[in-house]
């Protein structure tokens, strides 16, 4: 039996944050010149998939050189080699990263539908120098949007997720630990889920599945039994309602669930298709508090988190399609968040994958980017990418004068690497320097 919960909240004016001050110590992004992504990506993973101590990127083609999954390895200093297409025979809307045979190295799992619309997780075996070798596939349940991989029964071995938003189900296959997957369980969700979260919610020491459903405008939570199964009647939804004196409900597109707040205890972020997201604490005993309702500047398709500022505490980035940017909010540890700056992409930002992607210390995003070819570089400016040039430890006038004595021609103030000295390396001037706001 499922049940349903439906949560009345009511939110306070204090409740709805908007941007503040408390990124003061942020650098901020900068964008490097796109690299070629193989095809029209959907998702983004950062691993180091050749065992150099460098993150690697994979994406899933889905209409330009469909039927392929991208391999781009990282060659170091924050420059990447030419996309290897690895054929796969179907076409792919998500791939991820995970150790299937237990060797020691990154394989790639990827859910695709054949040329008879028949919706498959497929395997790619990694020989540990990064040449994959198309496996076995196992079925799923309907045609999947998004797919997540975790060890739900603590073997060891990964399993994955599917979310099947074309038949309002998740598929879960857990793995054998010798490079492929067990049949799949189907489990019931919302209308159109649109993407699954994992993590302990109810503080019995396993990890859960919460489900983002994006048509029936509510969420399902999954709770795990120990030994990686979810009975029926463990599971209940929360439906998601209009903040007070609007009639607005966004639909929940994805999720992430953390620690925000340092207390020990689990929270979730929801990211909507309308201008808001919301952060539901957890209150120690296994359950969620009232959601805090965040103004958002766009509608939102991708969430992740991670230590941004490097302070100890978990921060947020957001694609936002719509206006072709991604948003990034500061935790001051508290999870109180801060509109820290938004990032202009390319075309519509899709996925996210952050990781120090040129070894300076501080994490970098790649972005894939739907109904393109090419996937979007974001540095932070520091490291070998600060526009410290004269190395005095500042970033000031001296800088400034040095890049524009090369304005408009090749030079060491190049950098995003772009083969010319232009207006985007002048913005990362001016990020670091604090002459023009981060936002």
């Amino acid at each position: 039996m499922r049940v349903r919960k439906t949560w009345l909240f009511s939110l306070s004016a204090a409740a709805v944050v908007t941007a503040g001050s408390n990124a003061s110590d942020f650098l901020g992004f900068f964008t490097a010149s796109p690299i070629p992504s193989g095809g029209d990506n959907h998702t983004i993973e950062a691993a180091d998939l050749n065992g150099d101590g460098l993150a690697d990127l994979v994406l899933p083609n889905f209409e330009v050189n469909l039927d392929s999954v991208t391999v781009v390895l990282n060659r170091g200093g924050g420059m990447f080699g030419a996309p290897i297409l690895i054929d796969l025979g179907a076409r792919p809307t998500a791939a991820r990263t995970a150790d299937v045979d237990l060797d020691g190295d990154l394989d790639i799992c990827a859910i695709a539908s054949d040329g008879m619309l028949i919706p498959r997780l497929y395997v790619l075996l990694n020989d540990g120098a990064a040449d994959f070798i198309p496996s076995n596939s196992f079925l799923i349940a309907g045609h999947a949007r998004q797919l997540r991989i975790a060890d739900l029964n603590g073997d060891g071995a990964p399993d994955a997720v599917t979310v099947n938003h074309g038949s309002s189900n998740i598929s879960i296959l857990m793995g054998d630990g010798i490079g492929g997957f067990l049949p799949q369980s189907v489990h019931l969700a919302g209308q159109v889920p649109a993407d699954v979260a994992i993590g302990d919610i109810n503080l019995d020491g396993v990890i859960d599945i919460v489900i983002a459903n994006a048509f029936s405008r509510d969420i399902s939570f999954l709770i795990n039994d120990g030994m990686g199964g979810f009975p029926a009647e463990s599971t209940y939804t929360i439906e998601l309602l209009p903040r007070p004196g609007s009639k607005f409900v966004s639909d929940p597109s994805a999720m992430t669930i953390h620690d925000f707040n340092g207390d020990g205890v689990n929270d979730l972020v929801v990211a909507h298709g309308g201008p808001i997201w919301e952060l539901f604490l957890g209150d120690g005993s296994g359950q969620l508090l009232e959601p805090i309702s965040i103004s958002a500047p766009a509608g939102m398709v991708d969430v992740i988190s991670s230590d941004l500022d490097q302070d100890g505490d978990l921060d947020l980035m957001f694609t936002q399609p719509l206006d072709r940017t991604m948003a990034v909010w500061l935790n001051d540890g508290n999870a109180n968040f801060t509109l820290a700056q938004e990032i202009p992409t390319l075309i519509e930002p899709w996925d996210i994958a952050v990781a120090d992607l040129d070894l300076d210390g501080d994490f970098d995003a790649a972005v894939a980017h739907r109904l393109g070819t090419n996937l979007g570089l974001h540095f932070q400016a520091s490291g070998p990418f600060a526009p410290d040039f004269n190395g005095d430890g500042v970033v000031n006038g001296i800088d400034l004068a040095h890049l524009l004595a090369q304005l408009g021609g090749p030079g060491d103030a190049d950098v995003n690497r772009s083969g010319m000295v232009d207006g985007a390396d002048l913005m990362a001037v001016l990020f670091e320097w604090g002459a023009i706001t981060k936002r």
